[in-house]
């Protein structure tokens, strides 16, 4: 059993980058790819970036207690292909049958009119020192945005295939980013630092293409990790059980359980209900560091 594959991207790059007095610097870069993955029509892709940082600090008399200030801006964009064969169906050689080969097309659907997909992302920073470093503050603002995502989203044996190769649309990504470092103590053979981290992210299911309501990302028997259009990134939905309807029943809103004694379930999917998001609310992250001359420990 073996399988070969050829594939073949041709890429420009440059960048560029200007200061100012050491108070203001500007980064540029700009990338064109032609990949061969991707229909003629949609192979070549540009994706820009550009970052602006203004150090405040330098430009303005600070108190004395401001040893540093920044602030910061950037975007960037990334174009991306796909896997080498993903446009057209294309038969593999099965068993034998006497002296015949048997041929048989996969169960995914290719899609010879993809393109490429984008990822935008935004952000607006501070970088702040204060009181001669003893206090270091850095906080980050973040919007990313992942378009025309090349997936495979699963179809109905019954016509003939099991998925299908599409873009799917916009899943877009925005939080918090914060750090914090401080040195409550400091002698001259004594130090103590103290750091944290705090993050906070949600992804948002913008857009699907066009026939889709949701996406289904994994499952279990009854539990479905699926996001609809305009959901989060993480939803969980569960199959609820089924219970006596009947109100004139002593059994009335009892649940329904099978011969082998488990619950059944309304498999309908538009009963569903969403019962949580596996994503964590935030994450904060705490790092104490003690160092007494040359030995430390954190």
């Amino acid at each position: 059993n073996s399988s070969s594959s050829q594939k073949a991207i041709y890429s420009i790059y440059g960048m560029g980058s200007i200061g100012y007095k050491d108070m203001v610097y500007l980064e540029v870069t700009g990338r064109n790819d032609w990949s061969s993955t991707l229909p003629i029509e949609n192979r070549s892709y540009f994706y820009p970036s550009g970052s602006l940082s203004v150090l405040l600090s330098k430009m303005f008399t600070m108190p004395d207690w401001v040893t540093f200030l920044k602030l910061r801006g950037g975007i960037a964009e990334v174009g991306n292909d796909t896997n080498p064969y993903a446009l057209y169906q294309y038969f593999s050689v099965g068993q034998d049958w006497g002296t015949a080969k048997e041929l048989y097309m996969g169960g995914s659907l290719k899609n010879p009119t993809l393109i490429p997909e984008r990822a935008l992302s935004k952000e607006v920073g501070a970088d702040v020192r204060l009181f001669n470093d003893k206090i270091g503050l850095n906080v980050t603002y973040y919007v990313s945005g992942n378009k025309n995502q090349i997936l495979g989203i699963g179809l109905p044996v019954e016509s003939g295939a099991t998925s299908k190769i599409i873009n799917a649309g916009l899943v877009e990504s925005r939080g918090w980013e914060i750090g914090l470092n401080t040195t409550p103590v400091q002698t001259k053979n004594f130090r103590w630092d103290m750091g944290f981290n705090f993050t906070r992210n949600r992804t948002e299911l913008k857009e699907l293409a066009e026939g889709l309501t949701n996406f289904d990302f994994a499952g279990t028997s009854g539990l479905t990790v699926r996001t609809y259009e305009g959901g989060l990134i993480g939803d969980m939905y569960e199959s609820p059980m089924l219970t006596v309807t009947d109100k004139s029943s002593a059994y009335y809103g009892y649940p329904i359980l099978s011969g082998g004694g488990t619950y059944q379930t309304d498999d309908d999917p538009s009963h569903v209900v969403k019962i949580g998001n596996s994503n964590q609310d935030f994450t904060l992250g705490i790092q104490p560091s003690l160092t007494y001359k040359s030995f430390s420990l954190s």
